[in-house]
């Protein structure tokens, strides 16, 4: 027996609650998510996409790679 999960999801932007889903994104399958309120597209889960352009992880990349 498989139990379905509804998850509300809700406008990061304006509070809606009326938000479709979107397709996904390519580069790491994530669900994209519009709102029919604002009419902007956002990402449920955010730390899902890649980090790497945040100041200070691009430095410790750059460190690691250094270090093989």
């Amino acid at each position: 027996m498989m139990a379905l999960l509804e998850i509300q999801v809700v406008c990061p932007h304006c509070g809606d609650f009326h938000v479709i889903r979107n397709g996904t994104k390519g580069y790491s399958d994530v669900q994209n998510y519009h709102c029919q309120g604002c009419s902007k597209q956002f990402i449920l889960y955010r730390d899902k996409i890649y980090q790497g352009c945040k100041t200070g992880i691009s430095d410790k990349i750059r460190r690691l790679l250094v270090r093989g």
